[in-house]
């Protein structure tokens, strides 16, 4: 009956052990999710208003569509894509004449009718003639000519 006694007390022990054991293994791993942090008392000082968007002019549907007209982008298409071919002449003429696409770069930026993507493009253009195979390279008319379709049919769609 005594050994009986000192075994529950055994058992008593090491359950309060692990019990207590437990509870601090619980509360250093897992008390991030049991824990949150409460909320901020507010200030009461109220937020700015915020200023009130303008509202749209209203215009007439004459005002609004009366400048456009489908015949005048056609011919400023024609135009830039007449330009556009004279400059890849002018890339492939550099480009036959020994000049890298640093120099060529160089040129259309000392040019200022060009923006920094039509020169960043233009460069582009350049290089690719530069890395092309010399056999496979078309004759200058015929580069230019395929240039300025691909340009009005891509300003078309």
């Amino acid at each position: 009956m005594k050994s009986l006694i000192n075994f529950l007390i055994l058992v008593l022990i090491v359950a309060i052990l692990g019990f207590l054991g437990w509870s601090a293994l619980d509360k250093t791993l897992f008390a991030d999710a049991e824990q949150q942090v409460p909320p901020q008392e507010e200030t009461g000082i109220p937020a700015a208003p915020q200023p009130t968007p303008e509202a749209p002019i209203a215009i007439s549907p004459e005002e609004a569509f009366g400048t456009t007209s489908d015949n005048m982008a056609a011919q400023d298409a024609e135009i830039s894509c007449e330009n556009a071919g004279e400059t890849i002449g002018a890339i492939y003429d550099m480009h036959i004449e020994g000049k890298s696409t640093t120099e060529i770069s160089q040129y259309l930026a000392g040019l200022d009718a060009y923006s920094q993507t039509e020169i960043e493009m233009y460069s582009q253009i350049a290089q690719s003639i530069e890395d092309a195979p010399s056999d496979q390279l078309l004759p200058r008319q015929e580069m230019v000519e395929q240039f300025r379709l691909q340009c009005e049919a891509a300003l078309s769609n």
